[in-house]
């Protein structure tokens, strides 16, 4: 599911979240491992997804900072051209199917496995949930099962009603700025995905309502005291994310992202340039909690260092393309790198909350492997694009040492022998 709902992050946590939330609880997977999975086929989706509401956004930066060097071009096919240099989103989501093929886990994530596994609890003892799942406890009825359509409609609505509203919303904002034709990446830019993503729950909760109520599944009461329940669950990770926002706004006040990269843009070889880009980039993305902002601040900075630096140390045509695809493709992942290590992130709040898991839990849980797969992306990716290497070589030998360490240090919590 998080790969197929691909056109944007919020949309993918949200409804992944809430929608396998049960699945998992009954099958005694932890609330943890269903955040992870969640959180980790959002984002890296999103970010290298041909058409997204990130895409859109990339496409709006590149075609910015290119117009301003060279005048003109096609961002959207460089974008094209940089997927295949894309390592941490790339191995992240082979890694997330490795994980879940393999049923092996390690860390802190084990751990939490073998808790649901051989206890049965989801969360661990004092955890607190950043959506409280059990305030639905008291709305359940005795009545038999509803048929899957009363489930499966709201949900297919919602993706509709998102899909048909970002390309509404940005095809009006298109047509009053006089673009009469504008291209479906463009049309993704220009939407406010947030806008769209609140119109689209709300027709969901209300299709769910009217479904609820008019197959008598809940009297008309109970139709309006489950939505209050939602709004309820909904309290503490709005909390948590206001306090994260405001921690951003006071990182964005004291200037932390133009440290960062005053500091490494001082001293810059060529041939390491994607390296440095990738780990200035996850510094900001963990600094701020936000992979936009990233990429706003430091896209202009590495799209034109991509294109000079190279020529300005006279490497080989291709050697110097594959720096200039690489270190824009770095900015990119290692926003979403920091974003998935950060406490504050907006996306790992939202897959807390969606999945009901303790956010704290959650990164904890989550920080080895993506340390883990950005550590690979960086020494087997990032660094030897500068020397020439190709981006199959390095995705192939990631691919396979991430398998080697899984089967190395994973364990299978189901396992008695492992127990």
């Amino acid at each position: 599911m998080g790969t197929v709902i691909f056109f944007d992050d919020y949309a993918n946590t949200l409804l992944v979240g809430n929608t396998m939330r049960p699945l998992t609880d009954r099958l005694s997977i932890s609330r943890e491992k269903l955040a992870y999975l969640v959180d980790s086929t959002a984002a890296p989706i999103a970010t290298i997804a041909v058409i997204s509401t990130w895409v859109g956004f990339e496409v709006g930066l590149i075609q910015d900072a290119m117009d301003r060097l060279v005048g003109s071009g096609s961002a959207y096919t460089f974008f094209l051209r940089t997927i295949p240099y894309g390592y941490y989103p790339i191995l992240t989501i082979f890694f997330v199917y490795l994980v879940a093929a393999s049923g092996r886990d390690f860390g802190a994530m084990y751990t939490a496995e073998l808790r649901a596994v051989t206890t049965g609890a989801v969360l661990r003892e004092g955890a607190q949930p950043a959506s409280d799942t059990q305030v639905f406890e008291s709305l359940q009825t005795e009545r038999q099962p509803a048929h899957p359509t009363v489930a499966a409609l709201p949900i297919m609505f919602v993706i509709l009603v998102t899909a048909f509203g970002l390309w509404w919303d940005g095809s009006h904002k298109l047509f009053g700025e006089g673009i009469l034709e504008p291209t479906f990446p463009e049309i993704l830019n220009a939407a406010n995905s947030y806008t769209v993503l609140m119109w689209a729950s709300l027709s969901g909760a209300l299709l769910a309502g009217l479904l609820a109520w008019t197959t008598r599944r809940l009297n008309l009461r109970e139709t309006v005291e489950s939505w209050l329940a939602g709004a309820k669950a909904m309290l503490i990770a709005v909390v948590i994310l206001l306090l994260a926002w405001s921690l951003s706004e006071v990182c964005s006040v004291l200037q932390t992202a133009n440290y960062l990269v005053a500091v490494c843009s001082e001293s810059l070889s060529a041939r390491l340039l994607p390296a440095v880009a990738f780990v200035l980039a996850s510094a900001v993305g963990f600094a701020t909690g936000t992979s936009w902002g990233t990429m706003a601040i430091l896209m202009p900075l590495v799209y034109p260092l991509g294109f000079v630096l190279p020529q300005l140390a006279e490497l080989p045509a291709g050697t110097a393309e594959g720096i200039h695809l690489a270190a824009v493709s770095s900015v990119l992942a290692g926003s979403v790198f920091g974003d998935h290590c950060s406490p504050i992130s907006d996306t790992t709040i939202l897959s807390s909350l969606a999945s009901g898991s303790d956010h704290i839990d959650h990164v904890r849980t989550q920080l080895p492997y993506a340390a883990c797969v950005g550590l690979v992306a960086l020494l087997f990716g990032y660094l030897p694009v500068g020397f020439g290497i190709p981006p199959v070589l390095s995705l192939v030998a990631g691919f396979a040492l991430l398998l080697v360490f899984i089967l190395w240090r994973g364990r299978r919590p189901h396992e008695t022998g492992d127990s």
